[in-house]
Order: C-alpha cells, then sequence, then structure tokens
C-alpha cells in the first residue's frame, strides 16, 4: 500500500461532494473551487488509501469498494467533528473567564469588596490577594494576577496597560490630643505642632513610603526621630496613643 500522508478533512469534504453524484465538475461549483483542485484532492486520498475510490473508467464515475466504505464512514467523522465544533465555539462565547486580582492593603479594604460584588455575574470564579505595592506590581509582572489595584502606575512596564482611576490628597495625620492644644492653620503650625513627636512612616519597599516621604522633604522638616512600621493599622494605632504623627492617604488613613 502506497502511503503518502493521512486523510485530512479539507481533502474529505471535497470527497464527500463529488460522491454525492459521481460528478466533479458539479462538486467544484458547489465548493467553489476548480475542477483540477477537485481531482488533486481526490488523487490525495487515494494516495493516502492505497486504492482508489472511484472508477473512472465508467461514464459517469463511479464509487468502488474503497469509496463506498470511505462514503459510508465519512458523514459520520464529519458529523461528530461539526458537532465538537458548534459545542466549542458556543462554550467559549458563553464561558466567563476565571479572573485574578491583586490589590495593596489599602485598596483591598476600600476598593476590593465593591469591585468583587460588580465581577461577580461577569466572572466565573475570582481570586483576591492582598499585599504591598511592590509585591502586587511583581505579581503583575510575572503574570500571577490578572489586574492590579495599587498606588504604583507601572506606565514604564512593557505589555501592561495602565488606568487612573483614582485621585487622592495627602493627610496630616495627628494626635487629638495635640490638635486640641494647639491651632494649627498652616504649615508652619503644623511643623512647630509636631517638632516633639516621632514621625511615623510605612517601610521603604512600599510605595507609600516615596509618595510620603516626597512631601516630608517638600515641607522642610527638621529631622527628627522616626518610627518605621509595615501596616496601616499599627500606624493609626500609635498615633491614636499620642506616640508620633504621620502623612497618609485618604485610603490608608481610613482603611
Amino acid at each position: 500500500m502506497n502511503r503518502e500522508g493521512n486523510l485530512d478533512l479539507t481533502s474529505l469534504r471535497i470527497f464527500i461532494e463529488t460522491a454525492k453524484d459521481c460528478n466533479m465538475t458539479r462538486a467544484a461549483a458547489a465548493l467553489g473551487i476548480s475542477q483540477p483542485a477537485v481531482s488533486a484532492a481526490i488523487k490525495k486520498i487515494e494516495n493516502s488509501l492505497g486504492s482508489p475510490v472511484f472508477d473512472r473508467d465508467r461514464r459517469p464515475i463511479q464509487l468502488t469498494t474503497a469509496g463506498r466504505l470511505l462514503w459510508n464512514r465519512s458523514f459520520l467523522i464529519l458529523e461528530q467533528l461539526d458537532d465538537l465544533t458548534r459545542s466549542i465555539q458556543f462554550s467559549l462565547e458563553n464561558e466567563k473567564p476565571d479572573l485574578r486580582l491583586g490589590a495593596s492593603d489599602c485598596m483591598s479594604a476600600c476598593v476590593c469588596p465593591s469591585l468583587i460584588d460588580y465581577l461577580l455575574n461577569e466572572t466565573e470564579n475570582i481570586s483576591a490577594c492582598t499585599g504591598s505595592t511592590p509585591k502586587v506590581t511583581d505579581l503583575l509582572k510575572h503574570r500571577a494576577v490578572d489586574i492590579g489595584l495599587s498606588s504604583d502606575s507601572i506606565e514604564d512596564v512593557p505589555h501592561f496597560q495602565a488606568l487612573h482611576f483614582l485621585t487622592e490628597r495627602f493627610l496630616f495625620v495627628l494626635p487629638r490630643s495635640l490638635t486640641k492644644q494647639r491651632n494649627i492653620s498652616c504649615n508652619q503650625d503644623l511643623v512647630a505642632a509636631v517638632e516633639s513627636l516621632p514621625y511615623l512612616r510605612f517601610g521603604k519597599e512600599t510605595f507609600d513610603f516615596v509618595q510620603s516621604e516626597r512631601i516630608y522633604r517638600s515641607l522642610h522638616f527638621i529631622d527628627q526621630r522616626r518610627i518605621e512600621v509595615d501596616t496601616n493599622f499599627t500606624m493609626m494605632e500609635l498615633v491614636a496613643r499620642g506616640k508620633g504623627w504621620t502623612i497618609l492617604p485618604p485610603l490608608t488613613a481610613n482603611a
């Protein structure tokens, strides 16, 4: 048996169309291809099977025994293939995606609940993880999450789209007892009020540190004792106890 290759679906469809009335000319017209293309496809099938599928000595041409066997089985093969193709297309058109979210601490507390609630009807499964802004950015870079919510714009990272959806001012967070003792109406009053208190700041690996430190330096505070913490909850508790003051974005202060 001379085999030049396996049966392919295109050739099989051409064979079926030809075998309907054993006429290559009408098959070519129905398929929108040339008659030589039909003849070449039939020849390819015959080479694959090692046997002719049409008796060309008869007029009109007739199916051989191999051709009748192929005709009987090919309908089932193509019908199952068409059903599979339709099922896959339907699944893709109606399938809801899984979504992986990464969020910084403040975004997780203030934005994620509403966002997840909104996305419930648009997704099949949702997973969310929380961490520092650098961690969220790193997860995005390694494609471990699909969407990252953080204060890092990642505009310099290729192959990612950054959408700016929120702008917030920074707050000076002081102990209540201090604000009752002093009338603070300008930056100079603020500098004078906190000169004896430690400055509370986030760890250097967080993006909030970069932003708040920029503000701290721009106001020309005299270097003072500093306390570095890694969570906003610890920071706010220390401020409430009168142990220091800090500069925070509103979302972090409320988280």
